[in-house]
């Protein structure tokens, strides 16, 4: 299993001095008022798994206040094994080191360490864009499978130069199709590898996720879920052919696995506007508990899980739900944030659930 047993922090966020934090319970329970650092001890535990933060901070944004430089350092128990991983950054350089080793990318740690990030207020999963859902998919993928994360970066960089080379043909009026062929020719490549991984990933994941919703519902209220792609119906490169005029009058590449999509559907009707705020809280649930679930059957352990204010944003059955869950895990380490040190300790003491408490004041 994965256990994380210290975490240390320096110049992060709102710690401004060295602070060091001990765990010994595979529940982590960690309560204080709003603002006093919970969100962002959670966070640095996902940083140390993601080399970057949940909340879309930039590195800068990372440092206390006025001061220069942080430091996180992690030590764990994985399979066994004792595991050093530490973050650095300064003078607008980011270092990650495992085992003492520094990476030369930053992409080769994503998976070592998985970790589920669970936090009621992320709708955007079900209300946003599809690039929430997308960003879902892929960082789920990539902690299972390092070959799709490096299909999916060389997809994204040739994606980023094709478009630019689509503005700057527009900007000066130029033809260089030589060159968008080649372009093309690399999203092609990766994106029909990404589209099969994600096929294939996707019949696993959508039962699971359906599975858990309605558990959590404790009903059989009808629910499904599509995965959406413009590769379904057309082969990819007879995309790319068939919008070439689009591309060049936009400026930007219109297809691609770029612009695929999961359809929430409640009782036959989008999510995103017709479901209740209960359902879509419930869905989002459901899609982090399936993610768990399906990393913990990849790989030999199961994924650290966080799961920020629980008791804050569900209804009491549903929190009691998410309880039972966690106490019926015989492997895996959960922290979990609360204001009322109280209503935790009751609430898992009726599960006979140990827990280790952390005040933070």
């Amino acid at each position: 299993m994965a256990f994380l047993q210290s975490l240390s922090l320096f110049q992060f966020k709102n710690y401004k001095e060295a602070q060091s934090y001990h765990f010994d319970s595979p529940v982590v329970c960690i309560t204080g008022k709003n603002g006093i650092g919970k969100t962002n001890l959670l966070d640095a535990i996902y940083i140390l798994s993601f080399t970057k933060s949940y909340f879309k901070h930039t590195d800068n944004q990372l440092t206390h206040k006025g001061l220069q430089g942080v430091r996180i350092e992690g030590n764990y128990l994985i399979n066994n094994q004792s595991i050093n991983t530490t973050l650095i950054f300064r003078n607008e350089k980011k270092e990650l080191y495992y085992q003492g080793a520094l990476y030369k990318k930053y992409a080769q740690h994503i998976g070592k360490i998985p970790c589920v990030m669970i936090a009621p207020d992320d709708l955007d999963l079900i209300n946003g864009g599809g690039e929430m859902r997308r960003k879902f998919i892929d960082m789920l993928i990539a902690q299972i499978s390092p070959e799709y994360l490096e299909h999916l970066m060389c997809y994204q960089q040739a994606l980023k130069s094709r478009n630019l080379l689509l503005q700057e043909m527009k900007m000066y009026q130029r033809e260089d199709k030589d060159i968008l062929d080649a372009y093309s020719n690399e999203l092609i490549r990766h994106g029909q590898i990404i589209f099969q991984k994600r096929c294939v990933f996707l019949q696993q994941l959508i039962p699971t996720i359906i599975a858990q919703y309605q558990l959590l519902q404790n009903d059989q209220e009808p629910v499904s879920i599509t995965y959406k792609s413009q590769l379904h119906e057309q082969d990819f490169k007879q995309l790319i052919d068939s919008n070439y005029l689009r591309d060049r009058s936009s400026m930007r590449t219109q297809v691609g696995i770029h612009k695929d999509d999961l359809e929430f559907m409640t009782n036959g009707l989008p999510s995103r506007t017709f479901a209740s705020q209960g359902q879509k809280k419930t869905l989002l649930f459901a899609c982090k508990l399936s993610e768990w679930i399906v990393l913990k059957e990849h790989h030999t352990f199961p994924p650290i899980c966080l799961l920020d204010d629980l008791f804050e944003k569900l209804d009491p059955e549903r929190s009691q739900y998410l309880i039972n869950w966690i106490g019926q895990q015989s492997t895996g380490q959960f922290f979990i944030t609360d204001t009322d040190a109280q209503r935790l300790t009751t609430n898992f003491q009726k599960n006979n659930a140990s827990i280790q408490l952390i005040a933070l004041t």
